[in-house]
């Protein structure tokens, strides 16, 4: 038989519910019971509910667990077999009930009025509860960061959190401090929630006596304390009263104030990642997220990631949104994307919901959070704050040095700005400012003076590390929006000298477009004022970031334009006639990449004589390196690594890195072309590693080509392949279309040597394209050379005739003496192929004589490998071993697999027109085992030799294999070679048994 009790009407519940109108029905729905008698049962006082339903209850009503009569003594419900019993609500998957001597603090706010729910905090919310929980006791903890960054809202988790109350099974209380608290209210509301005698409290007069008098009560009872945002340490510490088994946890925008509260336990809670941020703008508008991604991530961005501020929009969009018409909400979104709109955008609070850093009248806005810390800044604080809110925000960051010259301030200052958690440390002697405090300080900046110190500083700044790009990196967004400030407000002579000196840095590492245009804008203003030398100055840059695109035209007549103007210049001092001189250079640099190598050269030592004679070292360096690769590509190798040689012991000496970078690369090239691979790739490794550290993306491509080069000479498919295919993603991404077509023409070199005539035509067609825009002529006859090499090994005889008449063209229009010579053996081979002997010899004879005349050993012994065989068919066996010896000599000094397997080919044909089966056999096996791994066409041509030989020995099951072989090889890659093997092999006698089993014998017998 049930026990009987007392009950007591809870007329505050069903008063509230019948004021809104609601049913019994609606409010069990809305808190997720089953059953609507349950909220009948707490009506009546039959049942109360547990923490976890007066939690939703409050939340529902939007009114204190006092204001709805939830208050009173707890009855034994456990009797009851309904939805109020522990298996009951567990069986509604809700957590088990709290014990009844769980103490309920109504101030405590709820779940609803804060965000929707954690997001991207839920690792905080662990670290946090693991700290509570923890079996040591008392626990100090403080919980810092920007104002509306989620403290109060994580805390207001953990108030609620099922384990935590369990854990804290005495109760949880919760303090609303603020700037300007009553100690004393707050003091008392919490004596009585302990259970203080009331005749005891009348005679409390003070804070040491309510302390005194709460921690007594408190006893051995484990609470947790959550006192929330705390302004002043003092107020923190009035607070501090729990017993040895009880937690306090304190939220603040202060970081000195968390560090001195907790100095063990002070945690920054940061702001949202965009993943977070998107996902907590979904939970008001999952439709615009999805379908607005952009959008909605530039909300993200222009915030910074700031919950609060994403709360706000949120809940204003969700508004726009609900009445389906996508004009309110493209509405929305362009007001939201201004500074000021964002910043003032309002939401109403209840009482319970009201920050207590804010007057009871304001509505919540990020001007009002925001605001209400920079109220408490001093004057020379506060506009601190607003000079440096010039900065870009996060993540970027800024020296202390700049902030102290910007902010015309004191590094006092600065603390005082760090200790208000508005201006935040980013590493020793550099500061950030988050995204929505420069947007706050900036509405309030109206002193000019501000800009012009930031323009000063930077102007100074680069011009004392104009070389050190490393240093340069540090400030780049700031150096950029000084050069922004400087163009807006007219600072003609601060915005030339800025643009110019920042140039080099912008386009080496690979910023060429934006470097463009504030180089165009600097010549732009220098033209208008009639700056002359500020005219010059950026002619020269834009003249460089042409010639990096390929655009040698526009490059000459910027560079033209430069020099006529300083040769008008009256004043002869040095400045002038070093950007005549360094407008030559450049100049030059045009005129050797369109093969007029003598030209060049005259204009890199007249140049190199006047850098001598100044001690300039960093333009001898550079010379001296141009100079390196001039010689280098004319085939004089031992004076191209002088020359690079000392300048890499100049670069070194004087710490030129980016110098450093290129010599590195061409002494890699230059010594790979003498066949030291080892050394080589000793060099383009070192020159990778620093370019990386220096961050030269245009280097870094440069070298990977290098490295690409040197595997292929090698062999190194694989490898090069990969060297080069990186490469080529970079050059993409730089737009510098003159590597990108060096990099497809060696991509198309792999995947000849390869076998893949398709792929390597792809590759060479793009290059040809990309090469036309920009008019390389050396590059196109490169490009063509190379396609009418593919077009040879496919059959196309027409294709190979028109590339290499084309490229002739090309080569004799520049003069540029190595492209010719290649064409001209080109021309030689397909002479042979058409028995035009005569023919073949003028144009090898006239090869190999420009080949020794620039003294390039590489193209020496390619013309000496075809000349030997054009005297091979005409039977001139004596002159052809002549060739094919010096030939082999210099291949293999050069240490280049293909071309050594070429010329052992043609000497294995000699000997076999000659009979010389053994001799003949012993150079195809040496090809064989000598090709390049990959290197189709030469495995079948040494097969190919290899079933000759075994021919002529009468060993024909050997040479049907050997044959057969060669064949499938020659028609997987689509070699024209496979028609010659086909039709040779028909003419070879049908293997019978006797001469299959004889053959046996007679290999039997020579064993």
């Amino acid at each position: 038989m049930k026990k009987s009790r007392t009950t007591t009407l809870n007329l505050h519940l069903r008063n509230e519910r019948e004021l809104r109108g609601w049913t019994r029905s609606y409010v069990a729905e809305k808190l997720g019971l089953a059953d609507p008698k349950t909220v009948g049962r707490w009506e009546r006082g039959v049942s109360s509910p547990n923490a976890y339903f007066r939690q939703k209850l409050c939340g529902l009503f939007e009114k204190t667990a006092q204001d709805l009569g939830l208050l009173q003594p707890m009855v034994d419900i456990q009797h009851e077999q309904g939805v109020d019993s522990p298996s009951a609500i567990q069986n509604q998957n809700t957590p088990p009930a709290i014990p009844t001597s769980f103490l309920y603090d109504p101030a405590t706010p709820s779940i609803a009025a804060g965000t929707v729910k954690i997001i991207g905090s839920e690792k905080w919310l662990q670290h946090l509860k693991s700290l509570l929980c923890s079996s040591r006791h008392p626990t100090y903890i403080s919980l810092h960061g920007l104002p509306g960054v989620g403290k109060t809202t994580l805390a207001i988790e953990l108030a609620h959190d099922h384990e935590i109350q369990t854990h804290f099974h005495d109760g949880v209380l919760w303090a609303r401090v603020g700037p300007k608290p009553d100690i004393m209210g707050l003091l008392s509301r919490w004596g009585t929630l302990v259970g203080l005698p009331a005749a005891l409290m009348n005679n409390l007069t003070t804070c040491e006596d309510w302390i005194e008098a709460i921690r007594t009560a408190i006893n051995t009872r484990r609470i947790l304390f959550i006192i929330d945002d705390v302004w002043k340490i003092e107020d923190a510490l009035n607070f501090k009263i729990g017993g040895p088994n009880c937690a306090h946890l304190i939220t603040t925008r202060f970081p000195d104030v968390a560090l001195q509260f907790s100095p063990g336990e002070s945690i920054l809670l940061p702001e949202l990642n965009i993943d977070d941020g998107l996902a907590l703008l979904a939970c008001f508008v999952p439709d615009l997220v999805a379908a607005e991604l952009p959008a909605t991530r530039k909300l993200v961005q222009l915030v910074g990631g700031l919950p609060l501020a994403l709360t706000i929009m949120g809940k204003y969009l969700q508004r726009q949104a609900y009445s389906g018409q996508p004009r309110r909400v493209e509405t929305a979104l362009e007001r939201l994307y201004n500074t000021e709109e964002r910043l003032q955008l309002k939401e109403l609070q209840s009482s319970l919901e009201r920050s207590p850093s804010l007057p009871a009248e304001t509505p919540l806005s990020l001007q009002a959070v925001i605001g209400a810390s920079d109220n408490q800044l001093e004057n020379d604080a506060r506009n601190t704050l607003y000079a440096l809110s010039i900065f870009p925000a996060k993540p970027n960051s800024f020296s202390e040095q700049a902030a102290l010259a910007v902010g015309d301030t004191s590094t006092e200052t600065l603390d005082t700005l760090i200790d208000a958690g508005l201006l935040e440390s980013y590493g020793p002697g550099r500061y950030t400012l988050h995204q929505t405090i420069v947007d706050y300080a900036k509405t309030q900046q109206k002193d000019r003076r501000v800009e012009e110190r930031l323009v000063t500083y930077m102007l100074n700044y680069i011009q004392r590390h104009e070389m050190n790009y490393d240093v340069l990196q540090l400030e780049n967004a700031n150096i950029l929006t000084a050069m922004e400030i400087a163009y807006e407000m007219q600072m003609q002579e601060e915005l030339v000298q800025i643009s110019c000196a920042i140039a080099p840095f912008l386009y080496m590492r690979g910023s060429d477009t934006l470097a463009e245009e504030h180089l165009t804008r600097a010549y732009v203003t220098a033209m208008a004022h009639r700056d002359n030398r500020g005219v010059i100055k950026t002619l020269l840059h834009l003249g460089e970031i042409m010639r990096k695109r390929g655009e040698y035209r526009q490059t000459e007549a910027y560079l033209q334009d430069g020099l006529n103007l300083a040769r008008q210049l009256e004043d002869t001092k040095l400045i002038n006639i070093l950007l005549e001189r360094l407008s030559a250079i450049i100049l030059a640099i045009v005129i050797e990449l369109q093969g007029n190598y003598v030209q060049a050269e005259t204009y890199y030592l007249e140049e190199l004589t006047l850098a001598r004679q100044h001690h300039l070292h960093g333009q001898i360096s550079r010379l001296l390196t141009d100079l390196g690769v001039l010689t280098g590509q004319q085939g004089n190798y031992t004076q191209a690594e002088a020359y690079l040689k000392e300048a890499l012991a100049i670069v070194r000496q004087q710490d030129l890195r980016e110098t450093e970078t290129t010599t590195f690369a061409a002494l890699g090239w230059v010594v790979a072309e003498q066949g030291n691979y080892q050394q080589a790739e000793a060099y383009l490794q070192e020159g990778l590693m620093l370019a990386r550290q220096i961050r030269n993306r245009e280097r870094y491509v440069s070298l990977l080509w290098a490295l690409g080069m040197t595997e292929i000479d090698q062999g190194n498919y694989a490898q090069a392949k990969t060297h080069l295919q990186e490469g080529l993603e970079l050059a993409r991404q730089l737009t510098h279309r003159e590597l990108i077509s060096e990099l497809l023409l060696k991509l198309g070199r792999v995947a000849t040597d390869q076998g893949d005539y398709t792929q390597a035509e792809t590759y060479l067609q793009e290059g040809l394209s990309v090469t036309r825009r920009i008019g390389h002529n050396k590059l196109i006859g490169d490009l063509l050379q190379h396609l009418s090499i593919v077009a040879a090994k496919r059959g196309k005889d027409a294709q190979v005739d028109a590339y290499i008449q084309e490229g002739l063209t090309v080569a004799r229009q520049v003069g540029h003496r190595e492209l010719l010579c290649t064409l001209l053996l080109q021309l030689g081979e397909r002479a042979i192929v058409q028995e035009d002997y005569n023919q073949a010899e003028e144009h090898l004879q006239t090869a190999l004589s420009i080949a020794r005349q620039i003294s390039h050993r590489k193209r020496i012994s390619m013309v000496l490998a075809c000349l030997s065989m054009q005297a091979i068919k005409c039977g001139n066996y004596g002159q052809a071993k002549i060739y094919l010896a010096d030939g082999l000599t210099l291949a293999r000094q050069l240490n280049l697999p293909h071309l050594i397997c070429t010329l052992l080919y043609h000497k294995g044909e000699c000997q076999l027109k000659q009979q010389q089966s053994s001799a003949a056999a012993a150079n195809f096996r040496e090809m064989l085992s000598s090709s390049p791994k990959g290197c189709q066409e030469l495995i079948a041509s040494a097969r190919y030799g290899l079933a000759r030989v075994a021919a002529l020995q009468k060993n024909f099951a050997e040479a049907q294999q050997q044959g057969h072989s060669s064949l499938s090889l020659f028609e997987k890659i689509g070699h024209h070679s496979s028609n010659e093997v086909r039709s040779w092999l028909d003419t070879l006698p049908p293997l019978t048994n006797h001469i299959i089993e004889q053959q046996h014998l007679n290999s039997v017998g020579m064993l």
